[in-house]
């Protein structure tokens, strides 16, 4: 599924751009990103600009005029009639991608937190269940195994004795 913003003009310009460094015309333009009217103004707006030096006429509130640098225009002009993308645009993409990786890889990671948590919690649960509801139990052969074991390494034998004298297990 397309990302909303992935259907914004400048971000379909920029992509086109991006993948054409060697520069493209205002009809490959046209043709790759199937523009509608409003988008073709759009461009056309942006190609002017571009062609006559980024500079239009500007006038104030008391009417005084004086041109003035277009900032916004998207395109530098290597040929008469190809373009390729200015520096800022290009570097706009490249910072626009980076921003879509990290989302996709924050939710990734929310994704996998959560699983873990979920897992302890099944884990911290089945362990209070079986802390309260299991039993264990040793019968003879299993407690003196368990006796015989631990008595040549940690203690003497009649510490273990004394210890486990009074301790009920299965017969």
């Amino acid at each position: 599924m397309q990302h909303p913003e992935e259907k914004n003009l400048y971000i379909r310009i920029s992509e086109f751009g991006y993948k054409n460094p060697d520069g493209f015309t205002q009809e490959e333009l046209e043709k790759n990103l199937d523009l509608n009217d409003w988008e073709k103004k759009i461009v056309n707006k942006q190609i002017s600009d571009t062609l006559n030096g980024g500079q239009f006429v500007h006038t104030d509130r008391e009417g005084h005029g004086g041109m003035l640098p277009v900032r916004n225009t998207m395109f530098l002009n290597i040929e008469n009639d190809k373009f390729i993308l200015n520096h800022d645009a290009f570097f706009n993409y490249i910072d626009y991608r980076e921003f879509r990786e990290a989302l996709r890889s924050s939710k990734t990671a929310k994704n996998m937190a959560l699983f873990a948590i979920v897992i302890s919690s099944v884990l911290a649960l089945a362990s209070i269940l079986i802390q309260l509801f299991g039993s264990v139990t040793l019968d003879n052969v299993q407690f003196k195994k368990i006796l015989n074991q631990s008595e040549g390494k940690h203690r003497p034998k009649n510490i273990l004795h004394k210890e486990y004298k009074n301790f009920n297990y299965i017969r």
